[in-house]
């Protein structure tokens, strides 16, 4: 799929399945989808490569659930928080299963792979198990993950390598939180 991207529209107690799709060269975001009332995103043996725009951005009311498994995000570059993932007012999200995030840039802002925040304070969490990130950046907080208000925990054969913040004086070179962390 080129130069279009998909709008999921206020879902309610919708599940939604993208699997083995790859989308490449956006110049929007890849998926676009509002989670409402226990809907959930599920993005399975995908990739994202070179779009413009957060690849896959998704809000909703606090009760949605994004889950990757399995995908690859590289190259994706955006002036906004998350250049692969964007993720507001979810109850939670996932990255499981070899999920691979490289290169990723948010060039004016926070997160440079994945940008998560709960402004609802309805404690959303993120997960992470073996996955890798590598050479993410961000202009500001989150080389790779910047998360707020969200809880993180990372477990299994995760790694971080060579993620930065551009400006010296903002931090998390690999992850960023104002939250809780288990790892």
């Amino acid at each position: 799929f080129q130069q279009s991207s998909f709008y999921i529209d206020h879902t309610n107690n919708t599940d939604i399945l993208f699997d083995g799709l790859g989308f490449n060269n956006f110049f929007s975001s890849a998926i676009i989808a509002d989670l409402n009332t226990g809907s959930t995103l599920s993005v399975i043996n995908s990739s994202f490569d070179t779009n413009t725009g957060s690849a896959v951005y998704v809000k909703g009311d606090g009760t949605g659930v994004l889950t990757v498994t399995n995908s690859d995000f590289t190259n994706n570059v955006d002036s906004t928080p998350g250049a692969a993932i964007r993720v507001q007012n979810l109850a939670s999200a996932s990255i499981t299963g070899g999920s691979t995030f490289t290169g990723n840039e948010s060039t004016d802002d926070y997160g440079g792979a994945i940008y998560m925040i709960d402004p609802s304070g309805a404690n959303s969490s993120l997960t992470i198990s073996d996955s890798t990130f590598t050479n993410n950046s961000s202009d500001e907080y989150g080389g790779a993950i910047f998360l707020e208000e969200v809880d993180l925990t990372v477990t299994g054969d995760s790694n971080f390598i060579g993620n930065s913040v551009l400006h010296s004086d903002y931090g998390g070179g690999a992850i960023f939180v104002r939250g809780s962390v288990t790892y």
